[in-house]
């Protein structure tokens, strides 16, 4: 599938074929065959761009590169043949557009290539302006034929230019957004972490809104990690991690709140729901292990509950304080609880 971008350039690129023929005819009636022969190269390199584009459809630079190098020695030719005023030197002006293409062309060659026209437009004028045209009638035709096509030339750059903007936007703002969503993502488990939270009580919560605040911690994972090594600390806080992932629904909210501690958001849930989902991870936790080696690790966690009513205001700040006061009252008491206060 084609990039717009690649799209417009093989579109540039057959009407740039278009053109060369028209001249191939219009040299052959002037009977000029040296410009014969130097279109007869130039057909057979827009044929070979053309195929090139399919065979895999990811040349663009290149394929630019070489559209830009044949024209502008094409027009130098058609100069130094045919003289000033025939049109072909606002080739070379025309082209210096071609530096806003950057983007989907190679830097330093389009820099370079856009001061050799400028210059090359400033040696022509100099040294081919006060020649006499032998044919006036060809040389009006010409210049009329080469302004027609360079004006309409100018409109496909001009759309190439917007086109190339909105890529380097889009691109721009994907960046953006990867940047964020690496910022807001713990890199072990790969759930969000605390910095994502103040992005979902902006979307998510609001005064009206009824949810669950959940801390919870992992019991003696300390020990676990000094004794077995911090990969298999790794690896307990992965399972945990995924458990989790699989028990909560698509729309609450889970992430990594440091350490050992996962704090967790279950929005629209009545009390006894949510109760029984927290149960439902704990249970699953007594009952499952974390292999390595020959050992089977078992964990537990302590959780720490708390309700928010969508009639009353809150502050996630105190509500997460609350939450883990309750969760160490839990540590204190023998782990592996749920402490809640849904008052």
């Amino acid at each position: 599938m084609y990039s717009k971008i690649e799209y417009i350039l093989r579109i540039t690129n057959i009407l740039a074929f278009a053109a060369h023929a028209s001249y191939f005819v219009i040299f052959l009636i002037m009977e000029q065959y040296i410009l014969v022969t130097v279109n007869s190269f130039s057909i057979i390199i827009y044929l070979f761009i053309q195929a090139a584009y399919t065979n895999p459809p990811n040349n663009s630079k290149i394929l630019l590169t070489l559209f830009q190098f044949e024209i502008m020695i094409h027009a130098l030719i058609c100069i130094m043949v045919l003289g000033w005023g025939y049109g072909f030197e606002m080739i070379f002006i025309t082209f210096i557009i071609t530096i806003f293409f950057v983007e989907t062309s190679y830097k330093k060659v389009t820099y370079f290539l856009t001061f050799i026209q400028f210059a090359l437009f400033v040696i022509c004028c100099l040294k081919f302006y006060d020649i006499a045209a032998k044919n006036t009638f060809w040389k009006d035709f010409c210049f009329i034929y080469n302004f027609i096509i360079m004006s309409f030339l100018a409109m496909v750059l001009s759309y190439m230019l917007e086109i190339s903007n909105q890529v380097a936007y889009l691109n721009a703002q994907r960046e953006k957004e990867n940047i964020k969503n690496i910022s807001n993502q713990d890199p072990l488990t790969k759930l969000s972490n605390r910095h994502s939270l103040q992005d979902f009580i902006k979307k998510y919560l609001s005064k009206n809104k009824q949810f669950i605040l959940v801390l919870s911690d992992i019991d003696d994972f300390k020990k676990a990690n000094d004794f077995y090594g911090h990969n298999v600390g790794d690896s307990i806080l992965v399972h945990i991690s995924s458990l989790l992932k699989n028990i909560l629904r698509e729309d609450d909210f889970l992430c990594r709140w440091g350490g050992e501690e996962f704090l967790i958001i279950m929005l629209d849930i009545d009390k006894n729901s949510a109760l029984n989902v927290i149960k439902r991870a704990k249970n699953i936790l007594n009952t499952t292990f974390v292999k390595h080696g020959d050992y089977e690790i078992k964990t537990t966690m302590t959780f720490g509950a708390v309700y928010h009513d969508k009639d009353e205001e809150f502050d996630i700040e105190t509500m997460i304080k609350k939450a883990d006061d309750l969760m160490y009252k839990g540590k204190k008491t023998g782990k592996n609880k749920i402490i809640y206060d849904f008052k």
